[in-house]
């Protein structure tokens, strides 16, 4: 018996934290609660996700596409942040380091989605990127390590550094929508000789 997705609470609030990104492009002040919402959205998503044991799991073939490209998107922004304040962080004393592994972070685990499409797996992404974001963005804030953007490899950051925030938090819907759930069956085929 094949089961629909499960959570609807969970879309509802994606779809709203979505919504609150283009009023917050109209009215910069509601930030805040786009900052400290998305990271609680993504733990929940990543604890909803859990599959359990009475329950098989397979990505629906319509959402195949979306699913890959949602995650090697986030795994090329990842790669390409790596590639962006490596070359920085050589000539800023260690300054983008913390940016470095965040960069790391999503790639590993956008990988590890694509390679193994479990919901878990898909929504790890989101839950390792927004919750790392909010320490960096308070380190930043409370060292104030003006970082100019003067080269190419700064604007390549801030580019990957805003995909894997957004792609993170895509996966994570993506995680809830994409898979479908089947009931196990443990029942063998009896083997018979004529």
């Amino acid at each position: 018996m094949l089961r629909q997705p499960r959570h609807p609470v969970l879309v509802t609030l994606w779809v709203l934290a979505w919504i609150g990104v283009v009023v917050a492009m109209l009215q910069p002040q509601i930030w805040a609660v786009e900052f400290l919402a998305a990271p609680i959205f993504a733990l929940g998503t990543l604890a909803a996700t859990t599959t359990p044991p009475d329950l098989d799991v397979h990505l629906r073939r319509g959402w195949r596409p979306v699913y890959f490209g949602i995650l090697g998107g986030l795994a090329a922004c990842g790669l390409a942040g790596i590639v962006a304040s490596a070359g920085a962080i050589a000539d800023a004393k260690f300054a983008n380091a913390p940016l470095a592994l965040l960069f790391l972070l999503a790639f590993v685990t956008a990988w590890r989605a694509i390679a193994r499409p479990t919901p878990r797996c898909a929504s790890l992404p989101a839950a390792v990127v927004l919750v790392s974001w909010v320490p960096l963005v308070v380190i930043d804030f409370l060292f104030d390590s003006n970082i100019e953007m003067a080269e190419w490899r700064d604007t390549l950051a801030l580019i990957a550094g805003i995909g894997i925030l957004a792609l993170g938090a895509l996966a994570s819907l993506v995680s809830l929508l994409a898979f479908a759930y089947t009931e196990r069956t443990d029942d063998l085929p009896v083997a018979t000789s004529r």
